[in-house]
């Protein structure tokens, strides 16, 4: 999130309650227990991607970028990298 953060910038973060939609998804999502059949990183991606769509806000080059280099394929990176 603090990733996605500093790309949106302070006005858009500021804003849209990017941060509270995705926990509210979360949280939603717990109702059901086929959500323990997923990674916890995979959910968190998730629920901010469902977040940003909701309220239309694309990450700046997203349109550009091929799926190697997705704003969640290097937050995943960085998860695993220590």
């Amino acid at each position: 999130m603090k990733t996605l953060q500093s790309w949106l910038g302070h006005t858009i973060w500021s804003s849209v309650p990017i941060a509270k939609s995705a926990a509210s998804f979360l949280q939603d999502f717990h109702h059901s227990l086929k959500i323990l059949n997923h990674k916890p990183s995979h959910v968190a991606i998730c629920c901010l991607s469902l977040a940003l769509q909701s309220y239309g806000i694309q990450v700046p080059l997203a349109d550009e970028s091929d799926e190697a280099s997705m704003w969640y394929t290097v937050s995943l990176i960085i998860r695993y990298k220590f």
